[in-house]
């Protein structure tokens, strides 16, 4: 398995404010986000770029886990 960090950052001159992390396997790729939002603008660009790269299409699946963090601030710590 490939863990890849996600950060919502999209414009070059900013800060992203919030990180989640796609696991990439043979048969399926798997989106975890503490906050239990929806893979980012870049996750879905870099998974798009990998399935073509490797002519793979394999499914997205969001991972949606109890344990959610409470605040705006520990996304790091959760993924």
């Amino acid at each position: 398995p490939i863990l890849v960090p996600l950060n919502n950052q999209t414009d070059p001159t900013k800060q992203g404010d919030h990180w989640s992390l796609l696991l990439l396997q043979k048969t399926s790729a798997y989106h975890y986000c503490p906050l239990g939002k929806s893979i980012p603008t870049l996750g879905k660009q870099l998974l798009v770029s990998i399935r073509a790269y490797t002519k793979l299409l394999f499914p997205l699946m969001e991972m949606r886990l109890p344990s959610l963090q409470q605040n705006s601030s520990d996304c790091g710590v959760f993924t």
